[in-house]
């Protein structure tokens, strides 16, 4: 598929999504072209739209609406356009012209001319040179360089193991069941299979992985079959791996190197080209080491002696970290250290192997991870990408981002909430037999830990009782025939699901000291800002470090927003949440934009800016984590905030997701 046919897909999938009328100046920006290219596509979308069961109208001072008028015709490309584009599975890497370049210089044995790379893209020399900071940025991700000599051209330098690593991840979308979207035909010859059946590969590699009891997560089995074709490509045109004799030596020490061994036998027994080559071994082994699945249970130190005491050392160096810039002590929480270095496991692997280069994860799957929606686990698994840096001079990918989420999320779960046991009045016309059955429904449902006292009463008995002493009546008839001083739920004398699903948002949830957790915040009650003229990500950061930093501070805190790509965005909200070091004050605004924008390769119509310290207080870390993630992840609840204009809701709507 061309460039100009997947805009179009893009653009079609955009409108098919859009309830209401949309201006070519939002196709625009969505597509990151002028509006002038936009009216030329819709041009040709018109046509295309009309053979394939779908209306594409047009009205001055509205824009443009697709809708769908044979539902038949339009089934099969819709599921392809929304495999595609949808919010959860798009991302651009196909359609970026300096991953196409590199590509093509990753393909090639020697140096090639820049004006024979312009001709291959139909692209001028000028906009080739222009793009050459972004291909040499994306060969440094995996230690690689370009060398370039006169008259010969340029030539990619590095490692064999870590050119793979790039050719790997250019491929994109590595899912053996799609069809690859990438172009460039030399490139794509090292990825072939001939007539292999990948299906049966994987199935055979998987058998093997699961009879050692390693495990990698599933979008990086993906990954190694890809590889493993890739790796027998290379061999066959006498393109080999080498490691120097002390590193093998290290390496053998590892059940991954066993483990290594028997997949590529296995592999070699399914007719692939890629047994009895020690260094292939060794390069399968690394891939195991990096993408290993690993959590505070398994034995860390035991299995890994030359990488624990090093994970070790660096995720309480993390630990502190976050406690001296959030007031954040997750040191006390059990297994904490264990946990975060279950996630550093690949770090430790490029630190004892600093040549190599792996520093960069893309793709749909890598794109979409649900961690996006967590905000302030992914904050402070910022925090940990930056220790590893300053200390290591290592930068972190997106997978290994997500997996420090990881960590931060289930440790921030694991914070207790002070619980304040509930004192509950229960009435029933029909007297106390009535009131036992519904005080045994609560205990069966909520436990006997959830009150302090489940007390019984007639009506006319609840006027002269000590009200002060409950927190809530039940109630099996209509409130109105007395006057209460507490707060009533009416319930029948049977509750039934919805009713105790009422009880337990109001009733067994309000023991939880949200409310007193939200006011020791003390944010601005002032916290919405609507209609906000959104001129893209660069422009909008720089106006937060001027707007939260005034004079002071400002190139420091548009360093530290630099951190914030669309990892962090999720459900078109874009999410930044940073330490108050820089605002010195507690902030919690939220920006509604003017019309949608692209925030990197994500779309984007809100963000939302808290600055926090927490104090010591783990309570309010998990609050915010529960409120943030409520937020990313039910545009209802957002909509909700918004409506009210109130944070007062928050609470509620923490309630709602907990």
């Amino acid at each position: 598929m061309a460039v100009e046919d997947t805009r179009l897909m893009k653009l079609w999938y955009y409108l098919i999504q859009s309830p209401q009328w949309v201006t070519s100046g939002e196709l625009a920006r969505y597509a990151g072209v002028s509006e002038r290219t936009v009216k030329n596509d819709l041009t040709r979308l018109k046509e295309m739209a009309e053979e394939n069961g779908c209306l594409l109208t047009s009205r001055k001072g509205k824009g443009y609406s697709m809708e769908v008028t044979d539902r038949e015709r339009f089934g099969e490309l819709e599921e392809k356009l929304v495999y595609r584009f949808s919010r959860f599975n798009y991302t651009q890497e196909y359609e970026d012209r300096a991953n196409r370049i590199v590509r093509i210089l990753l393909s090639q044995g020697n140096y090639i001319r820049l004006d024979d790379v312009a001709d291959r893209l139909y692209l001028s020399r000028s906009s080739i040179k222009n793009l050459m900071g972004s291909v040499r940025e994306m060969l440094g991700a995996f230690r690689l360089s370009l060398e370039s000599k006169p008259g010969y051209g340029v030539k990619v330098r590095g490692e064999e193991l870590n050119r793979r690593f790039c050719m790997l991840e250019l491929f994109i979308d590595h899912d053996y069941r799609s069809e690859p979207s990438v172009r460039e035909e030399e490139y794509m010859e090292f990825f072939r299979a001939d007539q292999a059946d990948m299906g049966e590969i994987r199935h055979g590699f998987l058998q093997v992985l699961r009879e050692s009891g390693l495990r990698i997560v599933d979008n990086n089995t993906h990954r190694l079959v890809r590889y493993f074709f890739l790796m027998q490509n290379r061999r066959r045109r006498g393109i080999l791996l080498g490691f120097s004799e002390e590193d093998r030596r290290f390496l053998r020490g590892f059940q991954e190197y066993g483990t290594a061994g028997d997949i590529l036998n296995a592999l070699g027994e399914k007719g692939m080209d890629v047994c009895g080559d020690e260094e292939e071994r060794l390069g399968v082994e690394l891939l195991l080491l990096l993408w290993s699945d690993l959590n505070e249970a398994d034995d860390l130190a035991g299995r890994y002696p030359g990488f624990y005491e090093k994970g070790k050392e660096l995720a309480e160096e993390i630990l502190r970290e976050v406690s001296r810039r959030w007031g954040l002590n997750l040191e006390h929480l059990p297994e904490m250290v264990p946990l975060l270095v279950s996630a550093l496991m690949s770090v430790c692997v490029k630190i004892r192997f600093p040549w190599m280069g792996y520093n960069l994860t893309i793709g749909k799957k890598v794109e979409n991870n649900m961690m996006s929606s967590s905000p302030v686990s992914m904050s402070l698994a910022l925090t940990a990408a930056d220790v590893i840096r300053d200390r290591y001079g290592l930068e972190s990918s997106r997978s290994e981002l997500f997996h420090y989420g990881e960590r931060f999320y289930i440790a921030l779960s694991r914070i207790s909430y002070e619980y304040r046991p509930r004192r509950i009045l229960i009435s029933a016309q029909s007297g106390n037999q009535s009131c036992s059955i519904i005080r045994d429904q609560l205990l069966k449902r909520f436990g006997e830990e959830s009150f302090e006292r489940l007390d019984a009463a007639n009506g006319y008995e609840i006027r002269g009782l000590d009200q002060s002493r409950y927190d809530y009546m039940i109630l099996n008839f209509a409130p109105y025939y007395y006057r209460y001083d507490l707060p009533v739920i009416y319930v029948d004398s049977i509750p039934d699901s919805r009713q105790m699903n009422q009880i337990y948002r109001q009733v067994i949830l309000g023991g939880y000291p949200f409310r007193e957790i939200q006011a020791g915040f003390r944010f601005d009650p002032d916290f919405l800002f609507e209609k906000v003229r959104y001129e893209g990500r660069e422009s909008f950061l720089r106006l937060l470090a001027y707007k939260y930093c005034g004079s002071r501070n400002v190139e420091e805190m548009e360093n530290f927003l630099e951190r914030y790509t669309d990892v962090c965005v999720w459900n078109g909200t874009a999410a930044l949440v940073t330490d108050s070091g820089l605002t010195r004050k507690n902030c919690f605004h939220l920006y509604c934009l003017e019309t949608p924008g692209v925030w990197e390769k994500k779309t984007v119509k809100q963000v939302l800016f808290i600055s926090v310290n927490f104090q010591g207080n783990g309570q309010s870390a998990r609050y915010l984590e529960q409120l943030t993630n409520e937020l990313m992840r039910n545009p209802d609840s957002l909509e909700q905030l918004i409506s009210t204009g109130s944070l007062n809701s928050c609470c509620e709507l923490v309630k709602h997701g907990f």
